[in-house]
């Protein structure tokens, strides 16, 4: 929050944004959620992600499918970049 990064994507007319890093049930659910609430699409990168549990990791990704965007996974997303527009 407040850190100009929103504004720097909006100038460049970026509308989608890819969530990795750790811990997902906590800094990457607080992005990806203030990503959606910002109207960017949101991919959520399934295995560059990571929390303390299997169980809790499945959880929130299911969670973060649910209601905030795509969960894909490594190769999925490299596929999508590679696709034409």
């Amino acid at each position: 929050v407040a850190t100009g990064l929103a504004d720097r994507l909006a100038a460049a007319g970026t509308d989608t944004v890819v969530v990795c890093g750790l811990v997902t049930n906590v800094c990457v659910q607080a992005t990806a959620e203030h990503a959606f609430e910002l109207g960017y699409h949101v991919i959520v990168g399934a295995d560059a992600t990571a929390s303390s549990t299997d169980a809790t990791q499945r959880a929130w990704l299911d969670h973060l499918a649910a209601f905030y965007g795509r969960v894909l996974d490594a190769a999925a997303i490299t596929n999508l970049w590679r696709s034409p527009a």
